[in-house]
């Protein structure tokens, strides 16, 4: 059976075909996430599918999870991520697409925000098994970088006047 697919995003799809019908796997690429096989009109996210169409358009996306990790230089947990996103409101596996750019601003603006107040250093995990050991790196943020998330985190609140937005208050003395 000859079917016609088109991808929208970063995947393939694999097909299994016999002589009325197909099974179609639609396998995305790192830190892609498949969202929905597009059959005319209907979309449908079972993954695999069995089909008797012709033409078939896998559609792949990337999460908010996936896009904040890949626009900071430092490790994040899914906790953070999560912590983040019900503050916002942004249900997980987010599709980045469906966001304003205002959503995802705020998003990366936590997210730098969160890089601020954790601590400047701290040490990977340690594992020993019999004769073996595995320490993972140590991480290492410096004040200059946390100063530097800090202000462009309050620069974007202050765009959005949003309400983690505090500016420095100054009393002075008129008389």
């Amino acid at each position: 059976m000859e079917i016609a697919i088109d991808i929208i995003g970063e995947g393939k799809v694999e097909k299994v075909a016999d002589s009325n019908s197909a099974t179609l796997t639609a396998i995305p690429n790192e830190n892609w996430t498949f969202k929905h096989f597009l059959i005319g009109n209907t979309a449908t996210s079972e993954n695999p599918i069995s089909v008797t169409v012709t033409e078939v358009t896998a559609v792949f996306y990337i999460s908010i999870e996936d896009y904040l990790k890949g626009l900071v230089g430092f490790d994040v947990t899914e906790s953070v991520l999560n912590s983040i996103r019900i503050y916002r409101e942004i249900k997980k596996r987010t599709d980045v697409a469906e966001l304003s750019t205002k959503q995802r601003d705020l998003l990366y603006a936590d997210l730098l925000m969160w890089a601020s107040t954790s601590p400047t250093s701290y040490t990977g995990t340690k594992e020993a098994d019999g004769g073996w050991s595995k320490t993972e790196a140590n991480k290492t943020i410096s004040v200059t970088d946390k100063k530097r998330f800090e202000n462009l985190a309050m620069s974007i609140y202050k765009k959005y006047l949003d309400r983690k937005y505090n500016p420095s208050i100054k009393i002075v003395n008129l008389w």
